[in-house]
This record gives structure tokens, C-alpha cells and sequence, in this order.
């Protein structure tokens, strides 16, 4: 078998990349007027699976600049498909969480990228899907180290 140098890596992710960017064109969901862009609903799928939380953990969680998640949240909120209530710990903060209309949403775009794998993946076997999401899993984990050490000075568990 041939060797893998980091070379071939950083191209078949950036490949991966694209493909990814694909199927959200694919996937794309119907909002009528309203422009939510794809940035958003990954914060949204964040909020409707982690439940409510902060927008600073939530920026931490999503790897982006609190701005952008501010940004992003005041566009999901405008929409109704998500609401500010008091942190039940400090009455200061503000907890943002998924309206039924979000949680909703979350639920269709899940069934419908569902879809989308189930036929992407019909030829591969079990085994092969459970090295595929391993593989992913570790490598996002990597990913999640570096920019924590990157952003905090601080080596993740």
C-alpha cells in the first residue's frame, strides 16, 4: 500500500470540503423570504442537541468569534427560530434556545441530510461507515485541541 504523506490528507480534505459544500446546495432548505445562511443553522443544530446555552460557550462550542455567533443568533431570532431568557444562574446572562419553530427545522434538515447519506453511503458496508465516523470523530477532535490551545493558550482534555 502506498504511503499517505500530509500533502495527499490536505487534499482529500479540501476535496472533502467541496463535496460538503455541495450537498448543502443539495440539501439546501426553504426559508421563503427569510435568509439563513448555513453558518446559522449549524449554530441552531448546536442549540436544538446541546440545549440552551450562553453565546460565549456557544461560540466556543462552534469555533467562531463570539461577533459572528452574536450576528448569527440576532438572524435566527429575527426568523423565530430562536429566544433569549434569563440564565436561572446569573440573571445577568441571557440562555439562547430553540423555539418550536427551530427545533423543528432542525428536525426536517436532520431527516433530509439523512436522506442524502443513507443514498451516499448505500454501497459502503458497516464496517466501512463505522471507520468513516470514527476517523471523523477523531479528526474533529484534533481539530478542537488545536484551536483551543490556539485561542486560550490552554491543552483540551
Amino acid at each position: 500500500m502506498k504511503d499517505v504523506d500530509n500533502h495527499d490528507i490536505f487534499t482529500h480534505i479540501g476535496l472533502f470540503i467541496r463535496s460538503i459544500h455541495a450537498l448543502k446546495q443539495v440539501a439546501k432548505p426553504e426559508f421563503g423570504d427569510a435568509a439563513i445562511e448555513q453558518s446559522a443553522l449549524f449554530i441552531l443544530s448546536r442549540i436544538v442537541w446541546d440545549g440552551g446555552q450562553r453565546l460565549s460557550a456557544l461560540a466556543g462550542a462552534v469555533h467562531l468569534d463570539p461577533s459572528t455567533v452574536s450576528r448569527q443568533v440576532a438572524a435566527l431570532e429575527s426568523a423565530g427560530l430562536t429566544t433569549r431568557e434569563p440564565d436561572p444562574h446569573d440573571r445577568r446572562a441571557s440562555l439562547i434556545r430553540a423555539t418550536e419553530a427551530g427545533t423543528a427545522l432542525c428536525e426536517r434538515l436532520r431527516a433530509k441530510w439523512h436522506g442524502i447519506l443513507a443514498d451516499i453511503l448505500a454501497d459502503w458496508t458497516d464496517a466501512e461507515r463505522h471507520d468513516f465516523a470514527r476517523l471523523c470523530a477523531r479528526f474533529h477532535k484534533s481539530v478542537a485541541a488545536r484551536h483551543t490551545v490556539a485561542t486560550t493558550g490552554e491543552k483540551k482534555q
